[in-house]
């Protein structure tokens, strides 16, 4: 027969923990980045060194060795290279020399802001919407906390009384 263990476990003593400071965590950060490109070398140079010992110590090279140790780290090797996605204008490109009238309206309302007007803007969402609606007359927190000034026509409607 099993007897049981009736007595209280103790507790273990948990020492209050400090949160790690900002620097830190940006060198905790920076090791992080050095040491995955570090390692992901470090595992190609070892398969090309496998590739040449095969090659130069053996007379006859195995291929089902060398082809996926070639292949995996040239693999490797081409996924640590940076790709930058290519800008995609959201909508076509505008001049002032071509819409004199909308970049008079910008100036109007970027002169409240102090802001200064391009000579050329992209035509989109955001910019139909300052158009219609004006610059928001102070800038808020936008989505996140990004800091992009957002201005929600459904929220004034509301806070006015209207229906959206």
């Amino acid at each position: 027969m099993a007897t049981a263990v009736t007595g209280a476990l103790p507790e273990p003593h948990l020492a209050p923990t400090r949160a790690p400071s900002l620097a830190g965590r940006a060198v905790l950060a920076a090791a992080l980045f050095v040491g995955f490109y570090v390692f992901a070398l470090a595992i190609a140079a070892l398969l090309l060194a496998v590739v040449w010992f095969c090659f130069a110590k053996l007379e006859r090279a195995p291929a089902m060795i060398v082809i996926p140790c070639a292949l995996g780290a040239l693999g490797i090797l081409w996924s640590l290279v940076p790709r930058y996605p290519r800008f995609q204008p959201p909508g076509p490109e505008l001049f002032d020399a071509e819409q004199p009238r909308l970049f008079e309206r910008l100036r109007v309302g970027n002169n409240g802001v102090g802001l200064k007007v391009r000579d050329h803007v992209i035509h989109g969402r955001l910019l139909i919407h300052w158009i219609v609606n004006g610059l928001p007359d102070r800038p808020r927190r936008g989505p996140r906390g990004s800091g992009i000034a957002v201005r929600r026509p459904q929220a004034a409607a509301c806070a006015r009384g209207a229906r959206p």
